[in-house]
């Protein structure tokens, strides 16, 4: 099984951006308001999830690159939730 996960990771981790990718297409901006809902965020999870996975070796390298890209994800994500919030305390 390692094996099989270890050979196919581009793949899963290209199909795991995808999801999320049209998981994070809920994120809206309508009416002045920004407006978002679970799948959203999940579907931003999903896609940090496969951008890490698809980029492991090269963070495990300590390419910087790829760990300041990585770091900027994980800092839109928590953008995204922190609005996410927001807009929940706001309704």
């Amino acid at each position: 099984m390692r094996n099989y996960l270890t050979k196919y990771r581009p793949q899963i981790a290209a199909g795991l951006m995808v999801i999320g990718g049209l998981l994070m297409a809920s994120f809206t901006i309508s009416h002045n308001r920004f407006t978002s809902s679970l799948g959203g965020l999940i579907g931003t999870l999903i896609f940090v999830g496969g951008f890490v996975s698809w980029s492991w070796p090269k963070l495990k390298n300590g390419d910087t690159k790829a760990k300041k890209l990585t770091t900027l994800l994980g800092i839109l994500l928590f953008i995204l939730l922190i609005l996410d919030i927001i807009q929940w305390i706001l309704d």
